[in-house]
């Protein structure tokens, strides 16, 4: 039997949802009185070059001027990629190919990086109406520099500042594409289809329809991700009906945060647990509430409180595997005939270690999920005198750490005052360097405290001064 990976399914479009799309009201159309000029942006290999392609087949099935200009990167397939789509209601009235500055009628913006580029803002003016992708796509920096930051809610308000709230309209394509149509390739046409609904692509849903069958390629998913696109302007909360529980979006609120990280905690553990979480950032939360200094202290302690309370221990572990969706993952990932095979380095049986002092993992069959699903119900054992694993290097490390950050928090909030925000602040963050295992954690939460202590030692003496270039 042959294997391979599993195409997601998504969710089926019955008749009913069919039903549901022929009663959406048909978007008004802006009249091609003259030429009209709409901007694609995205990402070489994800399909936007095809938008452009369906829109001027459209307008051609139509008996309407059109062109399309591709600009792309070095890289074809991942490299950046802007169309220039020209409309006009016939051929004659469009003299060249490219959209000059300052006069895009509309943009569809793929990936937000590409759609927030200089050469592409050139082309906007106060008219301009803007649809974008919410999702963050890698760029090359990742690769580089493991704390990249694309900066996406940076790049979106460059947009909606340089056309007004009012025109512009944003959807998380790609996290919907994976869900409701099972691969994120669909994200692009989802977005022609929002587009279109809100009058930014002035032709006709049949002629569009057509297209879609000339270009011959997955035509039901890209119908599909049409009307997915469609629905996603008019009727949000019935796609939101769809959708399985997804991690938190960029602009989660703190309440969001602490709310979910509570529920997370309380599956981790038990009650308690959480409770332990929700009482130590709501005292940080009180205390720079009372100053007026905003919340990035709180929604600091909130992520990193959380890291260390959350630490991924032989119980976690087996509790991910087992009392998760890993294994529906797995099948609804691959087909076929396949066995799993674990690498694991458990630390009751000894083991080599490598050169770098870290320990060589070992193989184990299927059969583990028996053990793990046992050990995932003895969590209740964690930091207590029957815990087995007490002892080991890593879990004392591990309640090191959260004693730590724990008094840390105790003396911030008897500290904070107008002047130390900026130290309490690095403070707060110093964990989110702890990362990696064994001797790679060890040595990362070495130079954490070696920091850790200088600025504990100025929060104490009042020496803030140098911190807030450093806190930024």
């Amino acid at each position: 039997m042959s294997r391979g990976l599993r195409k997601g399914q998504g969710v089926a479009a019955d008749n009913a949802f069919w039903e549901r799309i022929s009663h959406l009201p048909h978007p008004a159309m802006t009249p091609l009185s003259a030429p009209y000029d709409l901007l694609v942006g995205g990402v070489g290999g994800t399909g936007v070059v095809t938008v452009g392609q369906i829109i001027t087949m459209t307008a051609h099935l139509e008996g309407k001027g059109s062109s399309v200009l591709d600009f792309m990167g070095f890289a074809q397939k991942g490299g950046a990629v802007l169309s220039y789509v020209r409309l006009a209601s016939q051929p004659i009235e469009l003299n060249q190919v490219r959209i000059e500055a300052g006069q895009a009628d509309a943009m569809i913006a793929c990936d937000m990086v590409v759609a927030s580029s200089q050469k592409a803002l050139n082309v906007l003016q106060p008219t301009t109406r803007i649809v974008a992708n919410l999702a963050e796509l890698a760029t090359a920096d990742y690769v580089l520099y493991r704390d990249a930051d694309m900066q996406p809610s940076k790049r979106l308000n460059m947009l909606r500042e340089a056309v007004g709230d009012a025109r512009f309209a944003s959807l998380d394509a790609n996290r919907l594409a994976e869900q409701l149509l099972g691969d994120t390739v669909f994200s692009n046409m989802m977005m022609l289809g929002f587009a279109w609904q809100q009058g930014l692509v002035p032709l006709s849903e049949p002629a569009l329809q057509r297209a879609l069958e000339l270009n011959g390629v997955a035509l039901e998913k890209n119908r599909q991700a049409f009307a997915w696109g469609r629905l996603a302007a008019v009727e949000p909360d019935y796609l939101q009906q769809h959708l399985d529980t997804m991690p938190l979006s960029a602009n989660a609120t703190l309440d969001d945060v602490v709310a979910r990280n509570g529920r997370h905690l309380e599956r981790y553990q038990n009650c308690a647990w959480a409770e332990r979480y929700v009482t130590q950032v709501t005292k940080v939360r009180e205390v720079e509430t009372a100053l007026k200094g905003g919340q990035s202290l709180s929604e600091a302690v909130a992520h990193q409180l959380y890291r260390l309370m959350a630490y991924k221990d032989e119980y976690e572990v087996a509790r991910l595997y087992t009392q998760s969706d890993f294994l529906d993952e797995v099948k609804a990932t691959f087909s076929g005939d396949y066995q799993l095979t674990f690498h694991l380095a458990p630390p009751l049986l000894g083991g080599r270690k490598d050169a770098q002092g870290r320990p060589v993992k070992r193989r184990f069959g299927p059969w583990v999920l028996k053990a793990m699903g046992v050990l995932a119900k003895m969590r209740g054992l964690r930091n207590t005198a029957l815990d087995p694993f007490r002892f080991s290097a890593d879990r004392k490390l591990d309640r090191a750490l959260l004693a730590n950050y724990e008094q840390l928090i105790d003396e911030l909030v008897a500290r904070l005052d107008g002047t130390n925000h900026a130290t309490a602040l690095a403070l707060a963050k110093l964990p989110e360097e702890i990362r990696g295992f064994g001797p790679v954690r060890e040595a990362a939460a070495e130079k954490a405290n070696k920091r850790r202590e200088t600025l504990l030692k100025e929060l104490r003496e009042g020496r803030s001064k140098t911190i807030a270039v450093e806190a930024a």
